[in-house]
């Protein structure tokens, strides 16, 4: 349980790294820019999504900054009204 839940957390922790160099590069294409994020949102959303139909509410990670991700709670599983 402990290598799923801890692969998965690398892998939000990747896929937020890529998310943020992409959204700073200078060098790709506005084609290429929209290509990798909608592809990195999903992954990192696939990816809550899973943890959470394994785990109930888990912490819902953004940034690759780890004093931020530390600090984080489970996310409340209630729809917004």
């Amino acid at each position: 349980v402990e290598r799923l839940w801890d692969g998965a957390y690398e892998l939000i922790y990747a896929t937020n790294s890529i998310l943020e160099g992409v959204q700073n590069s200078t060098e790709l294409g506005q084609e290429d820019v929209h290509r990798f994020l909608g592809e990195a949102y999903f992954l990192r959303a696939f990816l809550h999504f899973h943890l959470m139909q394994l785990f109930g509410p888990v912490p819902f990670i953004d940034s690759t900054n780890f004093d931020m991700n530390s600090k984080v709670g489970r996310m409340d599983l209630e729809p917004l009204s």
